[in-house]
């Protein structure tokens, strides 16, 4: 079987808004998808499109996880974190290369690739995501 690279789409999107951005709520996300005039609005057509399908189908893979998000401190798990093994999993390595700061996920053609273009690689984290 061929190995199918993400290079776009909702899930990448939004992993690649909580790496950025940290920890934000549902809201947050979606103010932050209308604001982003490079995306597509048929991706999301609503806040609760956006709850119900795309943040509960990541959810269920293990891509992002509740966390408490600055904007809601009072409550504990009101908003969502990205786990980068997992939401990157299978993230094309040109892609993983430009965001900033650098994704650190231990995958061989991510490596490699940082090392053949002179990109400093990621430290390793010794955190439990």
């Amino acid at each position: 079987s061929k190995l199918y690279y993400v290079r776009g789409g909702p899930h990448l999107w939004i992993s690649s808004l909580l790496h950025k951005r940290g920890a934000l709520t549902t809201a947050k996300i979606w103010e932050e998808f209308q604001r982003d005039k490079t995306t597509n609005p048929d991706d999301i057509q609503s806040k609760t499109y956006l709850k119900a399908k795309i943040l509960s189908q990541m959810e269920a893979e293990g891509k992002i996880a509740r966390a408490r998000a600055p904007d809601l401190p009072q409550y504990k798990y009101g908003g969502w974190k990205v786990r980068p093994s997992r939401a990157f999993k299978n993230t094309a390595p040109d892609v993983l290369a430009q965001l900033r700061p650098l994704p650190n996920v231990r995958r061989r053609d991510y490596l490699e690739y940082l090392q053949e273009n002179g990109i400093e690689l990621p430290k390793k984290d010794h955190r439990i995501e």
